[in-house]
């Protein structure tokens, strides 16, 4: 107040008293304070480690204007407090350090310096600062400082390098490659390890946590063992082959239900030539299984010589169940078709019942 009295005693001064001045030192004054508020920095964990040289914990504090604070001007300390958080061993935060006291520094921050002892430290501890209770002293105005908080990892730096060296991360490949053995080379032992990933992977689909006898791996898949996964129950399969009507009246093979029994889906019987002009011969054709009592896919009368045109497709679109051993067969009725070979097309589309089942 004494400037503002000083200004306002000179109103009505004699010419050449300086107003000018005393406005222009009120300014310098109100813009140093900005109107009494001071505000600081976050804290700066410096890379804490180990047992290291000691951290320095810095805690910068500056006027709104970005001035510094003066070292003199910092008139209380206040305390910092540290916290440890271990997994595994900690319940909550742990107070480690409880009201340390900061040093104030030439350009207006406060540190204070720790080491991070082996006695209260582990690399990969989770580390909490708390600074408080500093105060700020300008122009007769106290500012206390709030309380600032700050989390960081106790030898994170060490965790890193550690990783660059490959020194940990060498570790976890190994243990992996060993656990599981490589697959991606280009040849693959005939004998895996007992256990290993390479066990699992190969006939009859056999479920993680049963290893298959130690002569089975993926190598078995490359050597001609591919049919196995193919042959995985409910797996879609498909079959095709030919049948020639230029055979005496009778009943021919054209597949054999082998290993395991499958159902068929869908049967698709398909003559390559005309038949249907034929004379003096071939009647009809059917298509059935050979059980005591047969299964029929296209019967007789669905196979008379009339539907027997050139690619017309004569089938079935049914679930059939072929038991293992049992065939499925053509019936040519009347005689021998004309054409020599009179080739139709067979397509039979199936699942295995279960692992292993297929049509021959």
């Amino acid at each position: 107040m004494g400037i503002l009295n000083r200004i306002f005693s000179r109103i009505g001064a004699p010419a050449g008293a300086s107003i000018a001045a005393d406005i222009a030192a009120v300014k310098t004054e109100t813009d140093k304070t900005q109107y009494g508020v001071v505000h600081s920095g976050d804290i700066n964990l410096l890379s804490p480690s180990v047992d290291q040289p000691a951290s320095a914990i810095e805690f910068p504090l500056a006027e709104l204007t970005d001035d510094f604070i003066a070292d003199g001007e910092i008139t209380a300390v206040g305390q910092i407090d540290i916290y440890r958080f271990r997994k595994g061993t900690d319940a909550g935060w742990t107070a480690i350090v409880t009201a340390g006291t900061p040093a104030g520094t030439a350009l207006g921050s406060l540190n204070y310096s720790y080491a991070f002892p082996t006695a209260s430290w582990a690399v990969g501890d989770l580390v909490q600062v708390h600074m408080s209770g500093a105060q700020v002293t300008i122009n007769g105005n106290v500012f206390t400082i709030p309380r600032k908080t700050i989390y960081g990892v106790v030898g994170l730096n060490d965790i890193l390098q550690d990783l660059e060296d490959g020194g940990r991360l060498d570790l976890i490949i190994d243990a992996i490659a060993s656990d599981v053995q490589k697959i991606d080379e280009a040849a693959i032992s005939g004998t895996p390890t007992a256990s290993s990933l390479a066990t699992f992977i190969a006939t009859g689909g056999t479920a993680l946590g049963t290893a298959l006898p130690a002569s089975k791996s993926l190598y078995d898949g490359q050597s001609g063992g591919i049919d196995a996964v193919n042959r995985i129950m409910g797996k879609k399969q498909i079959k095709a082959v030919t049948a020639d009507l230029h055979n005496d009246a009778g009943t021919y093979d054209i597949v054999t239900g082998t290993t395991a029994d499958i159902v068929v889906e869908s049967l698709i019987f398909s003559p390559r030539v005309d038949v249907s002009d034929d004379v003096g011969g071939i009647t009809a054709i059917s298509v059935q299984t050979d059980d005591t009592t047969n299964q029929v896919f296209i019967s007789q009368t669905e196979g008379a010589i009339a539907n027997l045109t050139a690619y017309n497709q004569l089938g079935c679109i049914a679930p059939v169940l072929v038991r293992a051993g049992k065939k499925i067969q053509f019936t040519i009725y009347g005689g021998t078709a004309d054409a020599d070979p009179t080739t139709c097309d067979v397509i039979i589309v199936f699942r295995a019942v279960t692992n292993g089942g297929y049509l021959a």
